[in-house]
């Protein structure tokens, strides 16, 4: 029989994540995240990879994102996990979404309506 924490693991559905036998998936099935990946570090950092590449991309609910990312890592690579560098991924992965909207925010604004702006090099690079 499995432990309440257990029951807790298995099968969790979050607003934009749902964590399966998979992976980590986005409900819309725009997204999924095959297991063997979730614990990836990303390069030249002690910090796990997805939660800061998943940081860039402003469609990401970060915040449901970080906790169904959590469970993930608990349900299919429990061995790799560690506290301490889920805390610092947490916060470079803020910082990081932070760092994307503030850059978002200094690119000019474009027609209403124009879902996906295109901007040219120069526009991108005095936005920098």
């Amino acid at each position: 029989m499995a432990t309440f924490e257990q029951r807790c693991i298995l099968g969790r559905r979050f607003k934009q994540w749902d964590v399966t036998d998979y992976g980590l998936e986005a409900l819309d099935g725009t997204c999924a995240i095959p297991a063997g990946s979730v614990s990836r570090l990303r390069q030249g950092t002690d910090l796990y990879s997805l939660p800061i590449h998943m940081a860039e991309k402003n469609w990401v609910d970060l915040p449901d994102f970080l906790s169904a990312f959590q469970i993930a890592l608990l349900r299919h690579q429990s061995a790799q996990y560690d506290a301490e560098r889920m805390v610092l991924t947490r916060l470079a992965a803020e910082q990081e979404r932070r760092e994307c909207e503030a850059f978002q925010r200094r690119l000019p604004r474009k027609e209403a309506g124009d879902i996906f702006p295109t901007y040219t090099l120069q526009e991108i690079q005095a936005a920098m």
